[in-house]
C-alpha cells in the first residue's frame, strides 16, 4: 500500500491530469478531503465539464462543500504546486522521493504507526 501510495504521488508530480492517482493521493495522509468533498469536486468537473484535476483546482467553485474541507483541498493544492517546483528545478529521484514522504506527512505517518 505504502508503495503504492508513494508512486501515485510521483506519477501525478509526472502528469498533474492523471485522475486515477490523484483520486488516491487527495486525502493519503488524512488530511479532511472527504468522500463527499471527492464527490463535490466531481459534480463540478461534470458541470463545468473540466477534468477533475481542474475542478480541484477551481474548488472554491464548488457550491455547498463545507469551508473545512475546501481549506483542506487548497492546502493539498499548495503542497502539490510546492513538490512541482522541486521536480521542475530538476532535482534528483531521490530528493523529489525525500520531498514527497516529509512535505506530505507521509513519513511522520508511517513512523506513528503501530503497524507492522
Amino acid at each position: 500500500k505504502e508503495v503504492r501510495d508513494v508512486l501515485a504521488y510521483l506519477r501525478v508530480l509526472a502528469n498533474p491530469e492523471d485522475t486515477v492517482p490523484l483520486r488516491r493521493i487527495l486525502n493519503v495522509p488524512k488530511r479532511g478531503i472527504g468522500d463527499r468533498a471527492e464527490a463535490m469536486i466531481d459534480a463540478l468537473s461534470m458541470r463545468e465539464k473540466i477534468s477533475f484535476p481542474q475542478a480541484l483546482r477551481r474548488v472554491d467553485e464548488a457550491y455547498g462543500m463545507a469551508a473545512r474541507s475546501s481549506n483542506a483541498v487548497k492546502r493539498f493544492n499548495t503542497l502539490m504546486e510546492e513538490l512541482r517546483t522541486i521536480v521542475e528545478s530538476g532535482a534528483g529521484p531521490a530528493v523529489v522521493l525525500e520531498a514527497v514522504l516529509e512535505r506530505t506527512g507521509y513519513l511522520a505517518e508511517l513512523q506513528a504507526s503501530t503497524d507492522p
